[in-house]
């Protein structure tokens, strides 16, 4: 991540949540490439879905995911998403509203894609729209689960 901030404009600010076994290196990467203040480390969070709620964009450069969780969380609060191509966000990508989720191959494509990211309009006093694709809207999902269990009792 800290060489993604590096190429974007100074007045960005990315907001890193979680912890682990990497965050001392991360930590001398970030000073060592004058990022503070720029790249703040959070740690673990409780109340995550409100950070992603008032975020401009949520970024997954993860390495591996299956469903990635936290971009179904993203768009439902209305954030867009910007993930790896390896982050497991290829079909939510093709199923949401164009623009939503951008998939990046590449540290440049990251960052290119980052610094286009405009404030979001609203206050955030009041939820924006979510971007959730229908078919991973709660309603839906149980619907599937419902009419899946009724054909398993009756064999189908």
């Amino acid at each position: 991540m800290p060489e993604i901030v590096q190429q974007l404009p100074h007045d960005t600010r990315v907001d890193v949540f979680g912890d682990g076994p990497e965050r001392g290196r991360l930590e001398a990467e970030i000073s060592a490439r004058n990022l503070e203040g720029r790249i703040v480390l959070r740690g673990y969070c409780n109340q995550l879905s409100s950070w992603i709620a008032g975020a401009d964009a949520l970024i997954l450069p993860s390495r591996w995911e299956g469903l990635p969780n936290v971009v179904l969380e993203s768009l439902s609060a209305g954030t867009p998403a910007i993930i790896s191509a390896e982050s497991g966000g290829e079909e939510l990508a093709g199923a949401a509203t164009l623009g939503a989720v951008s998939i990046c191959s590449s540290i440049a494509e990251f960052a290119a894609t980052i610094a286009e990211v405009k404030p979001l309009a609203g206050s955030l006093n009041s939820p924006r729209a979510s971007l959730l694709p229908i078919d991973y809207e709660q309603g839906r999902v149980s619907q599937i689960w419902a009419d899946l269990l009724t054909r398993v009792q009756h064999g189908k």
